[in-house]
């Protein structure tokens, strides 16, 4: 889950907002990847959960790089908290 923000930049960040109710979709600039939770989530090693979380940031930024575009920023709460708190992986932000 991404934060929800406050102003229209972080909403237009947000999968939260623009895939919600009312949402106008994805903007063309922002890349989505799966929340790093080794509870719920895909991948729950807690040994090779972050790699292959990270591989997920890995192909966002290829597909960017396909489009001829460079990364900007990568955004991550360092502690989410839906319905309780994901805390990311070891390794996933190395």
């Amino acid at each position: 889950r991404a934060y929800h923000g406050c102003t229209n930049i972080t909403v237009d960040l947000s999968p939260y907002k623009f895939l919600g109710r009312g949402g106008e979709g994805k903007p063309d600039w922002v890349e989505v990847i799966q929340c790093p939770d080794t509870y719920r989530g895909i991948y729950q090693d807690e040994d090779t959960a972050g790699t292959q979380y990270a591989l997920q940031v890995e192909h966002a930024c290829d597909k960017i790089a396909a489009k001829g575009e460079k990364l900007a920023g990568f955004f991550i709460e360092s502690g989410m908290s839906v319905a309780g708190v994901i805390l990311p992986p070891k390794n996933y932000l190395k």
